[in-house]
């Protein structure tokens, strides 16, 4: 499991990856791709935009990485379970 300041993120069951962030209140966001590579891909992008947000204060961190999953991340297959 990966964790920074605004969030934590794991990878299981092949083809999903959760995220849990800190700020929201939701429980977590479960990303189910068509497939293990579009997942290994989603989360190796979410993982190197993580360390270029690590100088920000968490918030501006939590706000930038949504707007990188809603503007990057589009082209990938996918579904959203929230909890």
């Amino acid at each position: 499991m990966y964790m920074n300041a605004f969030m934590g993120m794991e990878f299981v069951e092949g083809n999903v990856v959760v995220l849990h962030f800190l700020h929201s209140l939701d429980l977590a966001e479960e990303y189910v791709f068509e497939t293990e590579r579009d997942a290994t891909r989603f989360y190796m992008s979410c993982l190197g935009f993580c360390e270029e947000l690590a100088e920000y204060p968490p918030l501006i961190q939590t706000r930038q990485f949504r707007k990188f999953l809603k503007n990057e991340c589009g082209h990938l297959k996918y579904r959203v379970n929230v909890y």
